[in-house]
């Protein structure tokens, strides 16, 4: 009896481990999901069109996009500063390298009624060998490499911090994921929004950011759960080999 009250503890703890929503709302706030690590950053540009991004969403309630050369799927927005459209194709070699991570910067433009609060509850990495995709199916997209939900549902909670074309979060996604892909593959980055807390304002949008800085070092949730699980469960352990003494 005891020993199945034991394992159903390791399950119940496995399992909380690896539900995760990751609150960003704070200035400095940093968090891992996944093996990535994510981290509210403070403004890096001023104005629209000033960081190099890739693909724009937009749309009230929920929101959802990838980057593509080949039209506007989903909620994603058309448009183009300099010549050089908001939302286009990427290649694995547009991305920088910070360490052992890729890095993109995610700005939120959020501050309508419902007040300057976003969540992000997809994001999904794909590559696939040609550009200019136009399916509105993910099983199309490609090679998956990355999701925020792979182990179970999981959220990251924004908080807009200066309008648009100033970023607000910087995703450290793992480059081992990314293993064996050659640069020049084309990379497709879904992401959706809206759930729990709504879209009601401006676009979204993802981009490269040159000279970005090393991220933290954070322990990953889950595993610090698991090791005050493990204790939990070794304590109890310890206690009935005492009392059978």
């Amino acid at each position: 009896m005891k020993s199945s009250i034991l394992a159903s503890i390791l399950v119940l703890c496995a399992a909380t481990a690896n539900a995760f929503s990751l609150d960003l709302t704070s200035p400095g706030a940093v968090g891992v999901i996944d093996g990535a690590i994510f981290q509210q950053v403070d403004p890096l540009g001023t104005g629209s069109g000033a960081i190099d991004s890739f693909v724009r969403i937009q749309e009230t309630g929920t929101e959802q996009g990838y980057n593509t050369s080949g039209g506007t799927p989903f909620d994603t927005k058309s448009g183009q500063a300099d010549g050089k459209n908001f939302t286009h194709d990427v290649q694995l070699g547009d991305i920088p390298v910070v360490g052992d991570y890729r890095a993109f910067l995610l700005d939120i433009n959020e501050t309508g009624g419902s007040g300057e609060t976003l969540s992000l509850f997809s994001l999904q990495f794909f590559l696939r060998p040609t550009g200019g995709a136009t399916t509105e199916n993910l099983a199309d997209f490609g090679t998956p490499v990355w999701s925020l939900d792979r182990l179970t549902d999981n959220v990251i909670e924004l908080l807009n911090n200066s309008g648009s074309g100033a970023g607000d979060m910087l995703a450290y996604i793992p480059n081992s994921v990314f293993a064996g892909a050659s640069e020049d593959s084309y990379l497709i980055l879904y992401s959706a929004f809206g759930s729990p807390n709504p879209s009601d304002d401006g676009y979204e949008e993802w981009a490269t950011v040159e000279r970005a800085p090393v991220p933290p070092v954070v322990p990953e949730p889950g595993t610090m759960m698991l090791l005050g699980c493990g204790l939990f469960v070794a304590t109890l352990y310890s206690k009935r080999r005492m009392t059978a003494v």
